[in-house]
């Protein structure tokens, strides 16, 4: 088995490092929002819906999960709801 040498451990202090800055920034600035983004109209989100929600909610799925891809569907369906309601 080889030796680990001075950079492998210089690196992996480097990636020990870079996690849990990453871990920082994530806890907090969870739920906040983006810098500089504007909010996408309700108009806007349901078009992307309506054509590609499957496509998007299986992408969700394999990135951030099922319960975060069932968020994204229920809001959805909540948002298509309610102008629904109000085309009435």
């Amino acid at each position: 088995m080889a030796e680990q040498s001075l950079f492998d451990d210089a690196l992996a202090g480097i990636v020990d490092i870079i996690e849990e800055v990453s871990d920082s920034i994530a806890k907090e600035f969870k739920g906040k929002k983006p810098f500089d983004k504007e909010p996408i109209k309700d108009e806007d989100l349901l078009y992307e819906y309506n054509t590609r929600g499957m496509e998007i909610f299986k992408e969700i799925y394999e990135t951030q999960g099922e319960e975060v891809a069932m968020d994204y569907k229920n809001q959805l369906e909540a948002i298509k709801q309610k102008m629904e309601a109000r085309n009435a």
